[in-house]
């Protein structure tokens, strides 16, 4: 290990015993809530990455991402607290349980690291033939999506939030013909063919 990360490790380990500090003499529960903007945005999300959920996954499938998409609000208190610890900011003495917007991208991108590791599990027991149901392929999903939307078409953000689907696999199925895309304004719309 050289200096840098001798005092990195440092540094985490003094927020980490700030936090301690913090907590160790409260008996009683703590409420944090959510700034009205970060309640907000996150029912939006939360009801587009349900609504994608349904429409796309099998019941096991949909089990897994409601309760990933819980954590998002744990993700953003646990953010949230080590952020302001580190800048030795203590949030209990100053009285501040309101956690603002600015934390729950943060928050997504690591429930999304999560999902990854569960697509992961899934697809080797699916592999191994260890799973009682079969996971669809992603282009099932795409087309499920599609079919439940008004207009036969979604949008490159809403494929994104499918389980097992990113940047580049939606452009390998545009590219193999499994997807049309077409650009209206500045959003880009997919469609089957």
């Amino acid at each position: 290990m050289d200096k840098y990360d001798i005092g990195l490790t440092h540094q985490y380990a003094h927020t980490g015993e700030f936090i301690v500090d913090i907590f160790k003499d409260n008996d009683e529960p703590l409420l944090f809530k959510l700034s009205d903007k970060a309640r907000s945005r996150y029912v939006e999300w939360f009801n587009e990455y349900s609504k994608t959920s349904f429409h796309t996954e099998t019941e096991e499938e949909i089990a897994s991402s409601i309760r990933l998409g819980t954590y998002v609000l744990k993700f953003m208190l646990i953010s949230y607290i080590f952020n302001n610890a580190y800048k030795k900011i203590d949030v209990v003495a100053s009285d501040m349980f309101t956690i603002g917007e600015e934390y729950l991208d943060e928050a997504i991108e690591i429930m999304e690291i999560f999902r990854e590791g569960s697509d992961k599990l899934l697809k080797l027991f699916d592999g191994a033939n260890k799973l009682n149901y079969k996971i669809d392929d992603i282009a099932q999903k795409v087309y499920k999506k599609i079919e439940k939307s008004e207009k036969r078409k979604i949008t490159r953000s809403q494929a994104v939030n499918i389980r097992g689907l990113n940047k580049e696999k939606i452009d390998n199925l545009i590219e193999t013909g499994m997807l049309i895309s077409k650009k209206v304004d500045r959003t880009e719309y997919l469609s089957k063919p």
